[in-house]
């Protein structure tokens, strides 16, 4: 980046809250107090470690990595706004965080002047649609990981190979059992023959697509181990699914959205809404109703 002057084209994201290092076991530091969480001394810290291992003056999207659950709502605010203002930092990201805290630092951030949160990262896939409930309809930019499932989106197939081989797939604390239950393997099945039917390579591509789909603003964060993962991923850009075709892969499996959300889009008793039709309800309502029901 640095050798071919590229760094305005570049988008450059990373995050803090944990310790730099943790998993590789490199302390920086006998005290590590201030390498961790979101208060704004970590914060600062991790952002110069960033900044000096990118070798970059400023970050394009800075993540807030998992709410530490205890840092107020004004020093994580009010840090981050500081650091924009510096030009250290442009956009703001906020991962695994309950949405009623995104809804309040949001807010605060809006009333007092400062910088709120543009985007949010979750996990989400055709088979983990959690976000759909809550986070979804906040309308905010959305960085996605497990798309693929950690692996669990594959064919019959493509099981029984990688098995021959010994593969095993991604192993660890978040990506629970290689094996797919039913309901998975029902799920990757119809993938596999809507992807014959429209004349694509691999189910992958398609569960990417389902995913872009789904709002405005969604990015998915992609990775592979080899070329034809990179390749399979890339194909999803490509491939544009009817409303149909939507309505197809979200009824593979049920989903339910959950109290409040079924209370409000299911109830059709419009007399505990007359008195407030007037001040615009009812249209947040059509609006949320026609949301969920996508």
């Amino acid at each position: 980046m640095e050798l071919r002057d590229i760094r305005s084209q570049m988008i450059i994201a990373t995050k803090y809250t944990n310790i730099p290092e943790r998993i590789r076991g490199v302390p920086l530091a006998k005290q590590k107090v201030n390498w961790v969480g979101h208060n704004i001394k970590s914060m600062k810290v991790n952002l110069d470690i960033s900044l000096k291992r990118l070798r970059t003056d400023y970050i394009d999207i800075y993540y807030v990595h998992a709410w530490d659950l205890h840092t107020s709502v004004e020093e994580i605010m009010d840090g981050l706004h500081n650091m924009v203002v510096a030009g250290k930092i442009l956009y703001l990201d906020i991962s695994n965080a309950p949405v009623w805290f995104v809804v309040k630092v949001n807010d605060y951030a809006r009333a007092h002047g400062k910088t709120p949160f543009a985007v949010y990262q979750a996990p989400y896939s055709i088979l983990k649609r959690d976000i759909e409930r809550e986070i979804l309809p906040m309308w905010m930019a959305l960085t996605l990981y497990f798309v693929l499932a950690a692996g669990h989106i594959r064919t019959t197939a493509e099981k029984e190979q990688r098995g021959a081989g010994g593969e095993q797939g991604r192993q660890g604390l978040f990506f629970g059992s290689w094996e797919r239950p039913p309901e998975e393997v029902k799920v990757c099945d119809a993938l596999e023959a809507l992807a014959t039917e429209m004349g694509v390579k691999s189910i992958t591509s398609i569960a990417i697509a389902y995913v872009l789909h789904k709002a405005p603003y969604m990015f998915s964060i992609i990775g592979g181990r080899k070329v034809e993962h990179l390749l399979s991923n890339m194909e999803a850009l490509d491939i544009s699914l009817s409303k149909e075709q939507m309505e197809y892969l979200d009824s593979l499996q049920p989903f339910d959205k959950r109290y409040s959300l079924n209370v409000l889009v299911s109830c059709l008793c419009v007399e505990t809404f007359v008195s407030i039709v007037n001040s615009g309800w009812l249209s947040c309502r059509a609006i949320l109703k026609d949301i969920l029901d996508r």
